[in-house]
């Protein structure tokens, strides 16, 4: 399932990245993991697998790559669990850089290359990672806009925006040759745990795409995401109240000052409510319900000792994430009401009012995809033009307004022109089925659009 090609030679010296590889019963997919790793273009790393107790033939086949000097097995005495697995390994990397690859999961044989190539050239960045075509069970395009900024702003974002965990599978930068940035422990079920990590990378620095699906994760039904998903609904809820809660308490631990901790504490209780980008979980919560939860939250971060504050958000310039946020919620609602037009102005209004967001824009630029997704699907490609226009403006990289550029490009007769931009686009998210599907079609004998 992967591409073989010529690699990079690995250098004398030892070598800047580590990828570690936790597995718990992964026969099925291990050994396509793995190939994946040896595989790269950038090869001067060396990969640690770690072996949680199972009891499937994980084993063997994990044995069979160490003949790749490269490659180190750890096999576990007893169960640890997957965040203990993935910490065991955290504690084992001795290199600048180190990612976390699931053993039911893919990299394109670019990734490390592309992603090596922005953390290594900018300190400031903690973490860089791409975007994540998923395959299996759903075949989807998971994009984490970057964030940037001071520390306090790179929290708030976090805190308000952040729930897909493609940050968790990026480069990670140590900072030091004690540093081991260790994902949390305790939380209910493990939950979200991967997402929770992500205020400690924030607060360490700055969390930078490289555009394009060139990490590939497997969905299915035996992943630790899936099993959440069938937790009884009082769990569910109870892990979602304490995620919220946790991630408040360890931004805290990261600013100063009684207000930064109220903001901190108001922007993690807008995460509980599903405000800003991270929508709630999928049940349904009255409001005597909501109630419960917030009390609960608030018993969780009593120890942070959250001040009232003295000022309202409008008038603090640090609580510009948290305005944004309640304008993208009002996007969502107006576009949940088929109000489509008013929901795009929302959306622009919370890009401005926090201009080192990336949900705001991220979300109009979904809102304009569909606008001219709908005029083309009226046979109206004179309306298309302009929303199209205006997603690339926010991000000539995104997959579906590229889509939308090919296919206006081929209405105009510019089928070179289409083509070109397919290609590009099948560089970036390679092997995706509507970019096969065009290429076939514009290049057809006789073809038309």
């Amino acid at each position: 399932m992967c591409i073989r090609d010529d690699r990079v030679a690995v250098n004398d010296g030892p070598p800047p990245v580590t990828v570690c590889v936790p597995v718990w019963n992964g026969a099925a997919f291990v050994a396509d993991t793995l190939a994946c790793i040896a595989r790269q273009s950038f090869a001067d790393f060396r990969v640690l697998v770690s072996l949680d107790r199972g009891d499937d033939g994980s084993e063997a086949i994990c044995r069979r790559f160490l003949a790749d000097r490269r490659f180190e097995l750890v096999v576990q005495p007893n169960r640890l669990g997957w965040v203990g697995n993935v910490n065991f390994l955290i504690g084992r990397v001795t290199t600048e850089f180190f990612c976390i690859t699931p053993h039911d999961d893919l990299l394109h044989r670019d990734y490390l290359a592309r992603v090596f190539g922005l953390a290594a050239g900018d300190p400031a960045i903690s973490t860089a990672y791409s975007d994540i075509a998923t395959f299996g069970d759903d075949h989807v395009h998971i994009v984490q806009p970057e964030v940037r900024g001071d520390r306090l702003h790179r929290l708030l974002d976090v805190l308000l925006n952040h729930g897909d965990s493609v940050a968790f599978r990026g480069l990670v930068r140590r900072r030091g040759p004690d540093d081991r940035p260790l994902l949390p422990t305790g939380l209910v079920g493990d939950f979200a745990a991967d997402t929770v990590w992500l205020v400690d990378l924030a607060a360490r620095g700055e969390l930078r795409r490289v555009p394009g699906g060139f990490y590939r994760k497997r969905l299915h039904g035996g992943s630790a995401h899936a099993a959440w998903e069938r937790w009884p609904i009082a769990r569910r809820r109870s892990a979602w109240i304490d995620q919220a809660a946790r991630m408040a308490i360890a931004a805290a631990g990261w600013v100063d000052g009684e207000d930064e901790r109220g903001l901190v504490a108001a922007a993690a209780m807008m995460r509980l409510m599903g405000l800003g980008a991270v929508a709630r979980p999928p049940f349904a919560a009255t409001r005597v319900e909501q109630g419960h939860e917030v009390a609960a939250f608030a018993a969780r971060i009593h120890p942070l000792a959250v001040p009232e504050r003295p000022t309202t958000l409008a008038e603090d310039a640090r609580a510009a994430p948290l305005s944004a946020a309640r304008l993208l919620e009002t996007a969502r609602r107006k576009a949940g009401e088929g109000a489509a037009a008013e929901a795009i102005t929302e959306a622009a209004r919370a890009q401005a009012a926090d201009p080192l967001g990336g949900h705001a824009p991220a979300f109009r630029l979904r809102l304009l995809v569909r606008a001219a997704k709908d005029a083309l699907a009226r046979g109206e490609p004179a309306a298309a033009r302009a929303p199209a226009a205006a997603a690339l403006r926010i991000d000539p990289d995104d997959y579906h307004a590229a889509l939308l550029q090919a296919e206006l490009l081929a209405f105009d007769g510019d089928v070179a022109a289409a083509l070109a931009v397919l290609r590009g686009l099948d560089a970036r998210w390679p092997g995706t089925r509507p970019v096969a599907q065009r290429i076939a079609r514009f290049t057809a004998p006789g073809a038309s659009h």
